[in-house]
């Protein structure tokens, strides 16, 4: 598996667009690292799922 690194470290604060989030992986990602983050996409269904995503790993996180 290889992640790509896209944020910068120093600015946690910082807000991640995804202008065509699909299911979400750069949304989780943007999490990960303690990132304010926003995703939009053409598709209903892509938005539907992506937010399934985010929530469910919302859910583990309480948990760690």
């Amino acid at each position: 598996k290889t992640r790509v690194q896209v944020f910068n470290e120093k600015n946690e604060s910082d807000l991640v667009f995804d202008p065509r989030c699909g299911s979400g992986t750069v949304c989780k990602v943007a999490m990960l690292n303690n990132r304010n983050f926003m995703g939009m996409d053409i598709s209903e269904d892509y938005v539907s799922l992506s937010r399934e995503r985010i929530q469910m790993y919302q859910t583990e996180m309480k948990f760690y």
